[in-house]
């Protein structure tokens, strides 16, 4: 190692032509005159008498001057994320929306729900990216029994095809926002049930959603989330 200290107190590493108040030359492959070339900069680390601090670079134009790649890993890195501030100029990396787009679901061939809670699996999912989603659906309601004055419909996510566990990546407030219902009045048979809730899929890579209803009332729905022409099941990117 090669250490150069000038009258005018400039620090080189490496090199006996400093070109700032600190100057590392990682490769020490600077000519002992003139301004390094920039093949010879690359592996260079200076800090100027103003405070600016260069990278593969020997006169940085800012507080941190970088030539070359940036590596930031904090664990929310991620694939296509973009990093963002706090109001204290924290960063963090997050899932830009601009880079996602309306996901449509794969509808399944539906259930049939009837009295007793029994939750079932409608055969339709979503496979959505990292990030929050806003769900949205319209459903066909083929209420084909019912007794009593009205029938009620609810709809959610679980994160298996084989369990009908709430996601716990649905956004709610407590108890609430978890459910997609529809009450449904007697003496019709057909209905349509509209609704929304979020979901927040913080896995970091894409993930899905599987759809399941059940009723808590008496009577019978026929193909709940199957394929009627009706049927909607989709998610928007959301901030």
């Amino acid at each position: 190692m090669t250490v150069s200290s000038l009258a005018y107190s400039q620090v080189g590493i490496n090199t006996p032509n400093p070109q700032g108040t600190f100057h590392v030359d990682g490769a020490k492959d600077n000519a002992e005159t003139g301004t390094p070339t920039a093949t010879q900069q690359a592996n260079d680390f200076t800090v100027t008498s103003i405070g600016n601090v260069g990278v593969g670079t020997t006169a940085p134009s800012a507080k941190l001057d970088v030539v070359g790649n940036i590596k930031i890993t904090d664990g929310t890195e991620g694939i296509g994320k973009v990093l963002v501030s706090d109001i204290n100029g924290i960063a963090s990396w997050q899932t830009s929306t601009a880079t996602k787009s309306l996901v449509l679901a794969t509808m399944g061939l539906g259930a049939n729900i009837s009295t007793g809670g029994l939750a079932v699996q409608t055969g339709s999912f979503l496979t959505l990216g990292p990030g929050r989603w806003l769900v949205m659906t319209t459903q066909l309601v083929n209420l084909t029994s019912m007794s009593g004055g009205w029938f009620n419909v609810r709809s959610t996510f679980s994160d298996s095809s084989m369990s009908t566990s709430i996601s716990p990546d649905i956004v709610t407030n407590g108890t609430q926002g978890r459910w997609i219902s529809g009450i449904m009045n007697s003496g019709t048979r057909w209905h349509v049930m509209n609704g929304s809730l979020i979901i927040n899929n913080t896995s970091g890579a894409d993930k899905t959603y599987y759809y399941y209803a059940f009723t808590d009332t008496t009577g019978t729905v026929d193909t709940f989330g199957g394929s009627w022409s009706e049927n909607q099941l989709y998610a928007l990117p959301i901030n």
